[in-house]
């Protein structure tokens, strides 16, 4: 069972930190300001097929982003899943990512470890740099030679300053790819994001009902589809993970659906501690 989407959007938007000009350009000159902030998602299983072999999922996700655009952004995160099989056998996955990304979006380190049932499956840790519309990585864990992407993808804190940017200027669907560092380091996704404004339909009896720090923030849905980079994502293609989630004009998100086709999940945000926005000297 893999949480590909969830690890590489909820962390954009939380962050956001875990969104169209040039790559650089757009950050450094961008109005967007992300809300540094303290966040656990309650999560259960909404529906599993038959094929997906899932009984039962319970879990929790957890963020915690800092800095500015002038500091850089740190984000740490940890998903944390016991699923219960229809064999009866149980599996406790436990993800967890941190990252340091340059606030004009030049540079990401990122340091990643997956647990299944307390044993270390996988562990990465390694660099990106931008140069023009390509990105050169670097791995330490596992050790490779260093190789680069073209057709200019984003990091997370970026990727989801352009979506906040997208949505107040009106937009509806964005399209770009994405590197975040995690699946071992070495591989690019492709994303399609579908934007609707939010007015009244808001979730009632949301944690952020009322808080300052969302007072008259503009929000959407966001649907953020997930594809394997084979160039341009054509309209047949399906997929590996949808995230859809109402986004603040801040980065602040909630009431989150994760659909990975043969299961989906549903978030519920139990825990909001927000910081301060740290101004620029």
């Amino acid at each position: 069972m893999k949480n590909r989407g969830l690890k590489t959007f909820l962390a954009a938007a939380t962050f956001a930190a875990p969104f169209f000009l040039s790559a650089a350009g757009a950050s450094a000159a961008s109005a967007v300001k992300l809300l540094p902030h303290k966040a656990v998602y309650d999560l259960s299983l909404v529906e599993a097929t038959e094929r997906s072999g899932i009984e039962t999922i319970e879990g929790r996700a957890a963020f915690d982003i800092t800095g500015s655009v002038c500091e850089g952004y740190v984000l740490n995160t940890r998903l944390v899943f016991s699923t219960q099989l229809r064999t009866g056998r149980t599996v406790l996955a436990d993800s967890r990512v941190s990252t340091f990304e340059a606030g004009d979006g030049s540079r990401l380190d990122f340091t990643a470890a997956d647990f299944v049932n307390g044993q270390r499956t996988e562990h990465t840790k390694g660099f990106a740099e931008r140069a023009g519309e390509t990105i050169r990585v670097e791995l330490s864990e596992p050790e490779k030679e260093p190789f680069v992407f073209d057709g200019d993808p984003v990091f997370p804190a970026l990727q989801m300053k352009r979506i906040i940017e997208a949505a107040e200027a009106g937009k509806t669907l964005v399209t770009m790819p994405l590197y975040d560092g995690t699946q071992s380091g070495d591989t690019l996704y492709q994303t399609t994001v579908i934007i609707t404004p939010l007015s009244g339909d808001r979730v009632e009896g949301s944690l952020l009902d009322g808080a300052p720090s969302i007072q008259g923030a503009a929000a959407w849905r966001v649907t953020i589809s997930y594809f394997e980079d084979k160039g341009a994502v054509e309209a047949a293609q399906t997929p590996i993970s949808e995230i859809s989630l109402d986004l603040y004009d801040n980065g602040v998100t909630d009431n989150l659906v994760l659909d990975y086709g043969t299961y989906t999940l549903a978030g519920v945000l139990s825990e909001f501690d927000p910081g301060q926005m740290s101004p620029c000297e």
